[in-house]
């Protein structure tokens, strides 16, 4: 992995003069939060709406559709044109031949289809699309993504999410391009009555059973893994293998999650998100564990006004430090041991006015590195903004190239970070089918203030291997303790928590 100094005199780049091709079924509030995010450095953006085959009814319903009402300067029926602007975006379902001879500079695609008739189809269809941004000139992909719509609650606001981190993905075309083939062209996408009838009906479908299920038990009931390991654990076998886990003791209307394990004069601790379920607010636990690896009773370590977890542990000199999660304060914050282990007070406020978690940090060659995840509008997970200083309490600095990548299945941090064969690995979440979904095993092949880059080595994913649930989001080693989380469902009361024990039962409910 390279990681030599350079790049501390950094460009500010000038946003340009935008002039914006869109298809008249683009509802007004995504269009409005789209150009907020594209000139967020600045600029300016014109929009032109094009002419677009009229949503089906169905369709408009499950897109609770405003398209009618577009922004105050847009004008209708005409090519996105170049005249006075610096740069032409296209996200209308034009034909890319004539756009280009209009003066269209960038085009959207999802999926290799394009406009709106693209995107809502697969949106109706329960997925977010790859979105690409390409040169209408060469063919080339200049910035690509795979948004996350897990958050969503209707396909109105998953095309927002994905909205938003398209005009993120323009703005890397701008300031930071690649250049790689497209995907291959797929069949123009085209959202119909038939699809937004099958999407009402599992919404309804759903929706019942949700209803019902959530009645009797609390799902996901996250719960932690542990387990002594002596030599090779999951990252070097790229499974959840090996020594057999051990599940935490939970009190009962809590779950844990976020395990971060710690050894302290020769004593073994695990740090976790604790949550109860009355009050829906995490705050921070631990455990100690006896030579045998034997837990004691479960420890208030820190609690705030807002929500903490993830519950980030490193030492430094001599002191130990926990950065937890606490995104609803706009804020990372550095907190110091003063005594280990159940007293932190706040040391330094690293970064302030952010929309970042699960902030991870890691120090390499006398540089402090910060991985972490930017919510910005949209989805919690998949989109990783790198942050690094000279010293640990700042200041910090916004890596160039972020956000560094917009993708659910690698993005989001999922435990501390290690050194393996000269090169920096971190565990990541998988969120392909739903929050915490798997894990994936990162290598960082690039490390600098010019340029990160990273590539997925290794998929895990929950059920197998011995340890039970269907959700998977956390990994973290220290010495001889490595810890994971998962989720399953824990009864509300006596007749909930007699079936959920169950082996048949429990079975079901886990798959």
């Amino acid at each position: 992995m390279s990681t030599e100094r350079g790049g501390e005199e950094l460009a500010q780049v000038v946003r340009p003069r935008i002039s914006l091709a869109v298809d008249a079924t683009l509802p007004s509030v995504a269009l409005q939060k789209f150009q907020r995010v594209l000139t967020a450095g600045g600029g300016t953006v014109d929009v032109t709406v094009v002419e677009a085959q009229p949503l089906p009814l169905l369709v408009r319903a499950a897109l609770a559709d405003h398209s009618r009402d577009h922004a105050a300067s847009s004008t209708a029926g005409k090519a996105p044109a170049s005249s006075g602007h610096d740069v032409s975006i296209d996200l209308s379902s034009g034909p890319t031949s004539t756009l280009a001879k209009a003066g269209a500079d960038l085009r959207v695609t999802y999926d290799g289809g394009s406009g709106d008739a693209a995107l809502y189809a697969t949106l109706l269809a329960g997925r977010a699309p790859v979105v690409e941004v390409l040169d209408t000139r060469t063919g080339k992909v200049l910035a690509s993504g795979k948004p996350c719509i897990n958050d969503a609650i209707n396909p109105a606001q998953a095309a927002e999410f994905v909205l938003v981190r398209t005009a993120m993905l323009i703005r890397k075309a701008l300031d930071t391009p690649e250049t790689r083939d497209p995907l291959p062209a797929a069949e123009p996408g085209t959202a119909t009555n038939a699809m937004a009838l099958k999407w009402f009906g599992r919404r309804l479908s759903r929706g019942v059973l949700r209803a019902a299920f959530r009645s009797l038990f609390h799902t996901p009931q996250w719960c932690v893994g542990y387990r002594l390991v002596k030599d090779d654990g999951v990252l070097e076998r790229a499974s959840l293998a090996g020594e057999p886990w051990r599940v935490l003791p939970e009190v009962d209307g809590h779950f844990y999650a976020d395990p971060f394990p710690i050894i302290v004069d020769g004593v073994r601790y695990i740090f976790f998100e604790d949550l109860d379920h009355k009050t829906n607010k995490g705050t921070v636990s631990y455990v100690r564990l006896d030579e045998m690896g034997h837990p004691g009773p479960v420890l208030p370590a820190l609690e705030e006004q807002g929500h903490l977890s993830y519950p980030f542990l490193f030492e430094e000199d001599g002191e130990i430090y926990m950065v937890p999660e606490q995104s609803s304060a706009r804020a990372v914050v550095l907190y110091r041991a003063a005594p280990f282990p159940d007293t932190w007070v706040k040391d330094t406020v690293l970064l302030s006015d952010v929309d970042i978690g699960d902030a991870t940090i890691t120090k390499i060659d006398g540089r402090y590195w910060m991985f972490a995840t930017s919510q910005e509008g949209a989805s919690p997970s998949d989109m990783m903004a790198v942050y690094y200083a000279d010293a640990l309490r700042g200041p910090w600095t916004a890596h160039p190239q972020n956000p560094i990548l917009i993708d659910k299945t690698s993005a989001r941090p999922a435990g501390s970070m290690v050194m393996r064969d000269g090169n920096l690995w971190r565990p990541t979440q998988d969120c392909s089918y739903g929050y915490g979904s798997g894990l994936s095993l990162v290598e960082i092949t690039h490390l600098t203030p010019d340029r990160v880059e990273q590539h997925v080595r290794h998929k895990i994913w929950p059920g197998s291997d011995g340890w039970l649930g269907h959700r998977l989001h956390t990994l973290s080693r220290y010495g001889d303790v490595e810890c994971i989380d998962g989720a399953g469902v824990a009864g509300r009361n006596w007749l909930a928590r007699e079936l959920a024990a169950m082996p048949a039962v429990r079975r079901l409910l886990l798959k």
